[in-house]
């Protein structure tokens, strides 16, 4: 890949995983941060309208789960067959549904409604989610699928 650069906020975010992924993988990069008052204009130069991009070889790519496997499976951190990359893929977005969770509740302006969201994620959600989640990391010696280090143990340190 040439001319690599990662467009993001200036913050870590889901960026990150994709930073780590390019960094495992030895390719240089031009880390772009984009500041939250710049975002309105710079918003429909996107290909989706979200960030973060990873650009190279003049194509813009957006879609940071799409990044990160096309990532994994560049510097051999995909499954061997169609079946684990299907186990990388299921406990991934399963993580994410966790995370989706926990941050909804984190970014709400309204302290009651956040207060009402969080009481919700510690009696009802987490203790449905959390005992899965570990279920999977027990199964896998602690790394989230196939018992090795995978495209989704970036994602999942990151998300």
């Amino acid at each position: 890949m040439k001319n690599v650069k990662v467009t993001y906020f200036d913050a870590e975010g889901v960026a990150e995983a994709i930073r780590w992924l390019l960094a495992y993988g030895g390719q240089e990069f031009e880390d772009v941060r984009v500041g939250f008052a710049d975002w309105p204009a710079f918003k429909p130069k996107t290909p989706h309208g979200v960030m973060p991009l990873l650009e190279f070889d003049g194509k813009v790519y957006g879609q940071s789960f799409a990044i990160c496997r096309y990532l994994g499976k560049k510097y051999g951190l995909a499954g061997k067959t169609l079946e684990e990359d299907l186990v990388i893929d299921q406990n991934t977005n399963f993580y994410a549904d966790v995370r989706l969770n926990g941050i909804q509740s984190f970014w709400e302006p309204d302290a009651s409604v956040k207060a009402v969201k969080q009481e919700a994620l510690v009696k009802t959600v987490y203790p449905e989610l959390l005992p899965k989640l570990e279920k999977i990391l027990k199964e896998n010696n602690g790394y989230m699928a196939l018992g090795r280090v995978s495209l989704n143990s970036n994602i999942f340190t990151l998300y």
